[in-house]
């Protein structure tokens, strides 16, 4: 590389810097933003401190088996031998797993580590829902007329909901994958935003920042990851034909082959071989073999003449004992999934009746593999959408669906998703066409529409469907912000001119 493209490099570098320096300077003004930020903070250290015991939280069992991964991440012991999901589970959970193996290594405990570090990625969760907010609304004339603060009393209530909504800010104090996976999600959503935008120098370095929150998003939920990337594929086809430019598109594809390929298990192959090791105390468990003369002269002679493990072998100078040795060996490639899982009919049904199993909210069961005919499984599937779509989103209903705190918990708590979906729906229909924000807007209702229709026909009960709802949170508050700023910008204009 020479000096002109590293001037070139170090002047992206500087300005992409100054660029998100601008960004978060505008949010940093808002009184009731900081007030929100240090609330968020107190609460999180109130909860990761006292409120929470050292053992797996009834609300999320599943944060034990993250925590064992992490403290077995933490020993550099394979992961292929965990005795839980083997390696997959670490290649999908590589996002949380890693920073809590460092914070093991410091000597925390392996439930407060996977803790922390979800508390930390859902602390950052607002403010990258906000850094798109502010990123897209720079397009406006009036930008800089926006006052959190002066903002009708309906977006206020979405900034609570965005840091405080119960059972998302649970989940994120928890040792969960959720916050992760929104961090890396809406860190994505940003970065690309910032790609499209930028015609200077710093394009490059964002273009790299998408694909690498894209690639931390596959490592945290590759499912929710993959719909973000085919969704931005489809999304990229529009802006190629609109622009005469494939860099987004490239970017795109990029996105979704390295994701997969850090997030997708390897091929492992186990290959067991006997080592001979020289026993210098005690006279071994078993001893099966003499050997005379002038000793053992390579490994490979001495390796046929072990049966057992711990078995000793003497020649006339030395005694060795046999281990047994495991080795992997890995594929250099690993398999990439280009399609999500809800086209696979049969493996999406065998998941969907596995959640079900020792659930007390199971959803009704699904029997559409029965149909040997492709087209008439995908039917069947569709004709379930309506009732397993309405479950994903509204489910559990209060004195309908009884039997645990935490169905009555989530039960009271719909009453909010209900009131965020009736206002998202009236901030739509109030949009006038063309609407300034129409791309974005049309971009990101399409995204949630993908998202709740393909997670919806995964889940097999309301207790983890709940918690996949929170996904929602960001995207959803982020339509609500820009739709109601697009409906104030008229006015604004109309007031101060659309002079720039």
């Amino acid at each position: 590389m020479n000096t002109d493209s590293l001037k070139n490099l170090f002047k992206a570098i500087i300005y992409a810097v100054r660029e998100i320096q601008a960004d978060l300077r505008f949010i940093y003004v808002s009184q009731i933003l900081k007030i929100f930020f240090f609330m968020s903070l107190v609460i999180r250290i109130f909860f990761l401190a006292i409120f929470h015991s050292n053992q797996p939280s009834p609300f999320a069992p599943d944060e034990e088996t993250y925590a064992r991964l992490a403290e077995y991440v933490s020993l550099g012991v394979a992961v292929q031998d965990f005795p839980y999901y083997g390696p997959s589970l670490y290649n999908q959970s590589k996002s949380l797993i890693i920073p809590s193996s460092l914070l093991i290594k410091l000597g925390l405990d392996p439930l407060e580590s996977v803790r922390i570090v979800s508390a930390i990625y859902g602390f950052f969760v607002p403010l990258f829902a906000l850094l798109c907010f502010v990123a897209i609304a720079k397009s406006s004339a009036n930008f800089e007329k926006i006052n959190f603060k002066l903002m009708p009393t309906t977006t206020k209530i979405l900034f609570i909901f965005l840091f405080f909504l119960p059972s998302n800010f649970l989940w994120s104090t928890l040792g969960l994958r959720e916050s992760t996976s929104q961090f890396w999600i809406l860190a994505q959503t940003y970065f690309m935003i910032k790609f499209y935008k930028e015609v200077k120098y710093p394009k490059l370095i964002f273009a790299f920042l998408t694909i690498f929150s894209s690639v931390f998003s596959f490592a945290a939920r590759p499912q929710t990851a993959l719909l973000m990337s085919i969704f931005l594929i489809f999304l990229s086809f529009v802006v190629a034909l609109r622009t005469r430019t494939i860099s987004f598109l490239l970017v795109s594809i990029f996105c979704m082959i390295s994701g997969n390929a850090f997030s997708s298990t390897p091929e492992v192959k186990f290959i067991q071989k006997w080592t001979i090791v020289e026993k210098t105390d005690g006279l071994g468990e078993n001893t099966s073999k003499n050997i005379k003369g002038e000793g053992i002269r390579n490994s490979d002679e001495a390796n046929s003449l072990c049966s057992f493990p711990q078995q000793i072998i003497e020649d006339s100078k030395n005694r060795f004992e046999c281990v047994l040795v495991k080795e992997y060996r890995k594929n250099f490639l690993p398999p990439i999934t280009f399609l999500p899982q809800s086209v696979d009919i049969p493996k999406l049904e065998e998941i969907r009746n596995e959640n079900r199993v020792g659930a007390r909210s199971a959803l009704a069961p699904s029997y559409c593999s029965k149909f040997l005919d492709e087209i008439a499984s995908i039917k069947c599937n569709v004709s379930q959408l309506p009732y397993r779509l309405s479950a994903f989103l509204l489910r559990p209903f209060l004195f309908l669906d009884e039997g645990s705190p935490f169905l009555l918990f989530a039960s009271l708590e719909n009453f909010v998703w209900l009131f965020m979906f009736i206002v998202s729906i009236a901030n739509l229909a109030r949009l006038r066409s063309p609407s300034l924000f129409k791309d974005y807007i049309l971009s990101i209702t399409l995204f949630l529409i993908l998202f709740s229709t393909s997670v919806s026909l995964y889940e097999g009960n309301m207790g983890t469907a709940f918690r996949h709802k929170s996904t929602l949170v960001g995207h959803l508050i982020l339509l609500n912000l820009l739709a109601m700023w697009s409906h104030k910008i008229r006015t604004l204009d109309f007031k101060y001119g659309k002079t720039m």
